[in-house]
């Protein structure tokens, strides 16, 4: 066997290492650019981007002449794994965290897979069920191994309450031996503090809770999404005479403008980016790599692979992300999320070799 055997598989680790790098400099702008703007930017930059090179190469028109049956699948995935799924995957990485969001959201391969053996696209092996297996457990491990206390502030104990309450009964007390007018003003005082001790931060910590378990579902919905999208690309290159950059061109120019509409509907209220130079390049440069880049050698990876190896090999962006992730914006991990990682992983490889 030659290189030239394993074009897909090259073609899908470099997309790999494209999405985790694309990610976590998105994830260092957090909550300044919602995923919304996100978007917009980085699929109308690589839109813009593939125009000029098809124009360059004189295939504007070959690009754009396909069955409808071909850009449905092409523009229909794209807009379901780039458009719905990525957005969903920014708000969910907002909320848990890049390193703890990513392992679950690559757990899509299994999906694929599954999905594969029920349109019969796939073959059934006992080697692949039990990479199966070891995904679903690896996810498990990388979802519990979140810690609330991370993601916001920390429950006060009941010692904290009652020490605090203590002391502002204690205050009150030397006030009132002072002066009768200022009794009044102290014992109220005293009783709305220490209902702000006892009854405001448990709201905010159900909150956060809430918080987590929508970062965790928004992961397991971006699996989905990438599933169906992945699915959809490669029955659009069952087609041999498809080739990836027109075909990439195509989809990517497709939904640009769907991305755009969304963020012009949603930026507003809480969702209103706050713009600043810097964070705008990051984006753009988060494009590049990700959005145009990534999504390039995706495309060639579908062309020559099939779909749940593309996925499978994919999904081992986590191994690029995660330490990223932690050096450069300080995420922790724990030894769950690290077995966690090490066990999708494998299993995700099981279902690749086999």
């Amino acid at each position: 066997m030659t290189i030239t055997n394993f074009l897909g598989e090259i073609a899908a680790v470099g997309g790999a290492i494209c999405f985790g790098v694309g990610n976590v400099i998105i994830k260092s702008q957090g909550n300044k650019i919602t995923p919304f703007a996100v978007n917009a930017i980085r699929l109308t930059l690589s839109a813009i981007i593939y125009i000029v090179i098809i124009a360059s190469m004189g295939i504007i028109s070959s690009t754009f002449n396909l069955t409808w049956k071909i850009a449905l699948y092409l523009a229909g995935g794209t807009f379901i794994a780039v458009v719905v799924g990525d957005m969903i995957f920014y708000f969910s990485q907002q909320l848990i965290g890049l390193s703890k969001a990513y392992p679950i959201a690559v757990s899509y391969p299994l999906l694929t897979y599954i999905l594969g053996l029920i349109i019969g696209s796939e073959n059934f092996q006992w080697a692949r069920m039990v990479g199966v297996i070891l995904v679903i457990g690896g996810v498990y491990l990388v979802s519990i191994s979140i810690n609330v206390n991370e993601i916001g502030n920390q429950k006060p104990t009941e010692e904290t309450i009652i020490e605090k309450t203590e002391d502002l009964e204690k205050a009150s007390e030397e006030k009132i031996s002072e002066n009768e007018d200022e009794q009044i003003e102290d014992t109220e005082k005293h009783s709305e503090e220490k209902e702000e001790v006892s009854g405001e931060e448990t709201p905010k910590f159900k909150l956060k809770k809430k918080h987590l378990l929508l970062g965790i579902g928004g992961a397991l919905i971006t699996a989905f999404c990438w599933t169906i999208g992945t699915v959809l690309l490669d029955l659009a290159f069952e087609d041999q005479s498809l080739e990836g950059l027109p075909a990439t061109a195509f989809r990517i120019v497709c939904v640009a403008p769907i991305s755009l509409l969304l963020f012009a509907s949603s930026n507003r209220g809480k969702y209103k980016s706050k713009f600043s130079w810097k964070g705008v390049l990051l984006v753009i440069i988060a494009g590049l790599i990700g959005s145009t880049a990534g999504g390039l050698l995706y495309a060639f990876a579908l062309q020559f692979s099939s779909a749940s190896t593309t996925a499978a090999i994919s999904a081992a962006a986590p191994l690029i992300a995660t330490p990223l992730s932690v050096v450069f914006l300080k995420e922790k991990i724990s030894w769950k999320l690290v077995v966690g990682t090490i066990i999708t992983m494998s299993g995700i490889w099981l279902i690749i070799l086999f």
